[in-house]
């Protein structure tokens, strides 16, 4: 009998320069959690309010912040974007403030060297702050099958719409897939010292399968009549609707009159 068999447990060990993916199997998986396409939603104050509504709202919400250099426009923006991460349930609140963190860190990071030579401006870092929060409060209650459905409502081509949907999908499906051919790469290495590519096999793999992959999904959109159009599911205004778009109007609209005096 091996002497391999007689050991009460066994590792996979292979070349130290090949193993990047395999230590990293946790951390895939976690990225592709972000890219899951899911129905549900984070339910918050504004949850039943139109995706187009809501998207146009963060849009310019974010020129605002972006645009102004008022104080008094800023700290009412302030308050705003508190009101609404005061009334998020904690669960919700904690994933803001974690997708905030992630997106003003590269930012902070680049603007360290202005820091060091004196020239460091406060507003700027406001500016920075309140855009990571408004676009994590967006992320956070809105998934992507509302965000097209808003931007086919404005008319963006349906051609960008299609490439943006099956992307994020295919990296969630191959994803899926690199991570079961990892699990059955570690499944398989019993018995010793294993010396693969892991890597280049992997993507070769994966590429492979893309190919059969887009050929397939080609021939299924030829047999259910796919014309070139991307078609949304219709929703319908609401009361509810109508009344935070005019608070919207006039909340955008007095700090833009503020703005400019």
């Amino acid at each position: 009998m091996p002497e391999w068999m007689k050991e009460s447990s066994t590792s996979f060990e292979p070349n130290k320069k090949e193993t990047f993916m395999l230590k990293n199997r946790k951390g895939i998986l976690f990225l592709l959690n972000k890219f899951q396409v899911s129905g549900k939603r984070n339910k918050t104050i504004l949850s039943d309010i139109h995706p187009a509504i809501q998207l146009i709202s963060t849009f310019l919400l974010i020129v605002l912040i972006s645009t102004t250099q008022k104080v008094l426009v800023l700290w009412l923006v302030g308050i705003y974007l508190g009101m609404l991460l005061l009334v998020e349930k904690p669960t919700i609140l904690r994933n803001i403030v974690k997708k905030a963190s992630i997106l003003i860190l590269m930012p902070l990071i680049i603007y360290l060297p202005i820091f060091f030579l004196g020239q460091f401006s406060l507003l700027f870092i406001v500016h920075l702050f309140f855009l990571a929060i408004a676009i994590s409060q967006y992320m956070e209650t809105t998934n992507m099958n509302q965000f097209i459905a808003a931007l086919k409502i404005f008319h963006f081509p349906n051609i960008i719409l299609l490439q943006l949907d099956i992307t994020i999908k295919y990296i969630f499906f191959f994803g899926n897939l690199l991570i079961q051919l990892l699990a059955a790469v570690e499944a398989r290495a019993v018995g010793g010292n294993i010396q693969l590519s892991t890597g280049s096999n992997l993507i070769s793999l994966i590429s492979l399968k893309s190919f059969t992959y887009g050929e397939k999904l080609d021939m299924v959109m030829e047999a259910r009549g796919y014309t070139g159009q991307y078609y949304r599911v219709k929703q319908p205004l609401k009361t509810k609707d109508f009344l935070v778009s005019i608070a919207y109007l006039l909340f955008f609209g007095g700090l833009l009159y503020l703005g400019r005096n």
